[in-house]
């Protein structure tokens, strides 16, 4: 069964090693956002701008509620109680005094703009968690002003996030107190984010599932100095980056596993300034290259070749595998196995990640007739491992093999070709 396997990698992987230029375009205005899967290359584009606040349901935990600050959305919340709900003064609504203007993380899920001033467990900033019946209980008042280009606000009470009904109770109110009205957002665990409307009530389920995807290209709020909205690539939840700069993407490759793995969960890692603006046009840096592990611990070197701006808001950029999970044992011991340079004329390096630590490893290089020519003992520490193998010293012919690691239960395999 394994040298069945084995054979059957030569054709699979050699296209994986190959660059594939690729684009995502978001639409006219960057009024769309587009959910990217490294895997496929495929994109999901959705709307970006018909929503206002997102309920977060990525863990059972969170009570997570985001604002579409890149479309405008704005967040104030008052100094005052809820019991001022029908007298709520907003006069000073900006000047920072009565009225405190709150923003999301622009590097992480949390905390959100609502969750603006929480102290930690039970204190959740829009709420606090109530021991006897597990919900949250709102305790603040917000005004929030909507997105898009009109100045409409909408002044909003989270009443509670519900933990048996898994859902966020929203109340929504003119200025004037009319149109006052309660939304229910039943949170949905396959996703990351619920999305409403506050003008019509409209609770949109929008996005892919929440481990369908890597990256995602939209616009976004993040802290320049200011908070501004930027169109970038921010990360899914899981998903880290290593972002390597001054050096072309293929000199980076060259020596990406053992001083580019990716590791920072920052999720805009890529963020926006990748590019720089007009006049005269886009320009996109050459020398700029990001490593991403995806979810499934596959890790792909991503850089981008071009920005087409507002007319379309299209991303052009390539990407390559450069990293493999286990083939043989996907997701249990070995990860990232990797055999560089290859093609290779007097050594190739091998090198792998491992959950746990085990006392020896065994590496053989099987030849295109699935034979084991080559056996050699390695010793292992959780986490990275690399070593140099001789191939000239072998006396290996011109053509392709494969090195195989056997740690424990768990193998993984990879071509190579000597020249």
């Amino acid at each position: 069964m394994k040298k069945f396997f084995t054979i059957i990698l030569f054709s699979s992987l050699i296209s994986l090693q190959a660059q594939t230029a690729d684009s995502v375009s978001i639409g006219p205005g960057y009024g769309g956002i587009g959910y990217y899967t490294l895997a496929t290359g495929h994109d999901t584009v959705v709307a970006n701008n018909d929503w206002d606040i997102s309920i977060a349901s990525y863990a059972l935990f969170t009570v997570s509620i985001r604002i579409n600050g890149g479309f405008g959305a704005e967040l104030y919340k008052s100094s005052g109680d809820t019991t001022t709900w029908a007298t709520l003064d907003t006069a000073g609504l900006q000047g920072g005094i009565t009225w405190i203007r709150c923003h999301d993380s622009d590097t992480s899920f949390e905390p959100s703009a609502f969750e603006a001033g929480a102290t930690g467990h039970p204190n959740y900033g829009w709420g606090n968690y109530n021991n006897i019946t597990h919900d949250v209980i709102g305790d603040k008042l917000f005004v929030v002003r909507l997105a898009g280009v009109s100045a409409v606000y909408k002044k909003v009470w989270i009443q509670k996030f519900d933990a048996i009904g898994n859902a966020i109770h929203i109340r929504v109110a003119n200025l004037d107190n009319s149109a006052d009205n309660i939304i229910i957002v039943t949170r949905n665990s396959s996703k990351n984010y619920s999305y409403v409307a506050l003008a019509t009530g409209t609770v949109m389920d929008r996005e892919p599932g929440k481990t369908s995807f890597d990256l995602i290209f939209d616009r976004y709020e993040a802290n320049i100095g200011i908070f501004y909205p930027v169109t970038g690539v921010r990360s899914n939840q899981g998903v880290k980056i290593t972002e390597v700069g001054s050096m072309h993407p293929d000199d980076a490759l060259t020596n990406w596993f053992n001083m580019y793995y990716p590791s920072s969960t920052n999720m805009t890692e890529i963020g926006h300034d990748w590019k720089t603006p007009p006049p005269p046009s886009w320009i996109v840096a050459d020398s700029l290259s990001y490593f991403v592990e995806d979810l499934q611990g596959d890790v792909y070197q991503v850089w981008f070749t071009a920005f087409r701006g507002s007319a379309t808001g299209t991303y052009v950029f390539n990407t390559r595998q450069v990293g493999w999970v286990s083939v043989e044992d996907q997701g249990n011991v070995i990860a990232n196995f990797n055999v560089y340079p290859n093609p290779a004329t007097d050594f190739v390096n091998v090198a792998y990640t491992i959950d746990n630590e085990f006392d020896m490893a065994t590496l053989n290089i099987i030849n295109i007739n699935g034979e084991i020519i080559s056996t050699q003992r390695l010793g292992n520490n959780q986490g990275f491992n690399q070593t140099m193998l001789n191939i000239a010293g072998m006396n290996l012919s011109s053509g392709i093999y494969v090195a195989q690691i056997v740690v424990g239960n768990s193998a993984g395999t990879k071509k190579f070709i000597v020249q």
